[in-house]
């Protein structure tokens, strides 16, 4: 069984980051640490992922300054740090990053006094690192940012005055474009994410005041709209993401209360307008995080804590949206009967957030399929989120020929009619022994006895419940009158669509003892008997004209027997084929 996430891009600003993604849903599960940064602690880095590869790089592992411009990669297949390129702009901390497509973007931010407004991309292929077009704003750090397709959005942040101002870069273009305002106040230190075609700025501080309001931006309209407020307390320095459907804000700090710290985590529902709080992070508050998304896990790590002497992180944890998100096939019905289809499986799903959506290989979109012959049969379950697991199964049937199956009947015929001494066996193979049987008569052996002229229906079962329905025909000897010149029966149209006339030349009296119709297997369909046809027709010329419909049997043979008189052979008879072709 499967579980998968596909996440389609990230990025990350020292204490703001973002992904644009197809896969979600985080639930209330907990952190796992991986290897430790391998660069310096520092805190105000930038990072972002591309592919199986997560990056950080720039910030700061001294309170006091000394900006970095070391890089590093992270893979998350062995889970090692490996120094890539060094960012080759000037040493900075408080920048943006964010990856759109295969390259990624760092800009922005500060060394002491000094603000940046250059802006470079990173090539991991090459390892090498190109200058793109400078900014369209002030130099500034604290910035926000975000993407959405191949457009980055960089606005707020601080160039020695608190700014709202708000840019857009076309990647394609390399051109900047000025676009509204924030409609919030000025601040710094805020974060930002988009959910599909909408971005989002929220929290952050002016001085000493701390926001928790949150903001959503229409690049359609170029317009701002309030939501919801963040459901934490007021804070700056957070690390923000979305994923999917869903926005995230963790960690970061509140001067007002003493310089809390903090290591909460909470999800934006941008239906609902609703935050929930989730799992915390890691095992201590900080701000100034950095974290990215590979293959829909999501992985966070350095910071700063300062209490009484800074503390710098260099961890990194591990937290998978999905890994509350289980399933399996909890039931499973095998095919009773080969070649048969009343095969079925069940899968469980739990855990992530209902409803869950079913898709069987076959199209069937329930929790059980249903109605299967034997083969190979998948499901993928998705829940409201976006997260995904499958499972697989086989169907079996029993090992044998196709069905029961009757290779002959031996059959005894009456020895005269109406000595009820006929019998039919039924020679059985195939499907799964012991087998029961029963007659149409109510005899229930694999021989029927003192059976009469007629049709007789067996039905045979196997162990597994498979039928089989066969019918044996039972006949007695009649005599047959030879042609005579004297009384000529004749049947016609032969072959009929369905109705048949019996015509007769006749030179005398003839009293007609019955006249019957038979199937191939001795079933009678048709009768009529103790009638009599006079003479009264001239000699020579066609006498008495009967129609019998037929219409209502199938197509197939069979056989027409006329018992005749007169009292010289009272049990004479003539038989006829009768052929039905419609």
């Amino acid at each position: 069984m499967k579980k998968h996430l596909q996440f389609t891009g990230s990025y990350i600003v020292y204490c703001t980051f973002f992904f644009l993604s197809t896969a979600h849903s985080f639930a209330q599960i907990a952190w796992t640490q991986k290897a430790n940064f391998t660069g310096t602690g520092r805190y105000a880095a930038a990072g972002f992922s591309i592919g199986a590869k997560g990056y950080i790089g720039t910030g700061t592992d001294n309170v006091l300054g000394s900006p970095k411009k070391d890089f590093w990669e992270w893979s998350q297949a062995t889970n090692t740090w490996t120094q890539k390129a060094d960012f080759s702009g000037a040493a900075r901390e408080n920048a943006v990053g964010f990856s759109i497509g295969a390259k990624a973007y760092i800009g922005t931010g500060k060394n002491g006094s000094a603000y940046y407004d250059d802006f470079l991309e990173y090539d991991p292929v090459a390892n090498a690192w190109t200058p793109k077009a400078n900014f369209g704003g002030t130099a500034r750090s604290g910035a926000a940012g975000f993407s959405i397709g191949a457009k980055a959005y960089i606005g707020t942040g601080n160039d020695g005055a608190l700014k709202k101002d708000f840019w857009e870069w076309d990647q394609s273009a390399n051109v900047w474009t000025q676009k509204a305002d924030f409609s919030g106040t000025a601040r710094e230190n805020a974060v930002g994410f988009s959910i599909g075609a909408k971005g989002y700025i929220g929290t952050g501080k002016n001085g000493g005041s701390y926001y928790d309001d949150f903001w959503e931006y229409d690049p359609a309209a170029n317009a701002w709209a309030p939501k919801a407020n963040f459901g934490g307390a007021a804070r700056a320095q957070s690390a923000g993401f979305s994923s999917g459907t869903k926005g995230y804000i963790a960690t970061g700090s509140n001067g007002v209360n003493g310089n809390t710290y903090y290591n909460d985590f909470w999800q934006y529902d941008p239906v609902a307008d609703t935050w929930t709080q989730k799992a915390d992070v890691g095992l201590a508050g900080r701000k100034m995080a950095v974290g990215f998304s590979i293959g829909g896990t999501v992985y966070f790590g350095t910071g700063l804590r300062f209490l009484g002497s800074p503390q710098y992180f260099n961890d990194l944890w591990e937290w998978d949206p999905c890994a509350a998100f289980t399933g399996n096939i909890s039931s499973q019905t095998n095919v009773s009967c080969n070649g048969g289809n009343n095969g079925s499986v069940t899968f469980t799903a739990g855990g992530g957030t209902p409803p869950y959506a079913y898709l069987w290989s076959n199209g069937q979109t329930t929790s059980t399929a249903v109605n299967l012959p034997t083969g190979t049969y998948m499901v993928t379950v998705t829940e409201y989120n976006g997260c995904t697991m499958t499972g697989i199964t086989f169907i079996t049937q029993p090992v044998s020929p196709p069905a029961i199956s009757t290779s002959s009947f031996t059959i005894v015929n009456e020895s005269s009619c109406g000595a009820n001494d006929g019998s039919a066996s039924a020679n059985v193979s195939g499907g799964t022994p012991p087998y029961s049987y029963s007659w149409s008569n109510g005899q229930s052996a694999a021989s029927a006895t003192g059976l009469a002229q007629g049709s007789y229906t067996l039905t045979v079962t196997d162990a597994n419940g498979c039928t089989l329905i066969a019918v044996a025909g039972i006949s007695c000897p009649t005599a047959v009158v030879p042609y005579s010149s004297r009384n000529e029966f004749v049947v016609y149209p032969n072959p009929t669509s369905g109705k048949i006339n019996l015509s007769m030349r006749q030179f005398e009296d003839l009293k007609m003892k019955d006249i019957e119709i038979h199937t191939i297997l001795g079933e009678k369909i048709y009768s009529l008997a103790d009638f009599q046809i006079n003479s009264s027709s001239p000699q020579g010329v066609l006498g008495t004209n009967f129609q019998i419909d037929l219409s209502s049997q199938p197509n197939g043979i069979y056989f027409i027997r006329i018992n005749t008189g007169p009292s010289a052979n009272p049990e004479a008879a003539t038989v006829q084929k009768i052929i039905i072709q419609k």
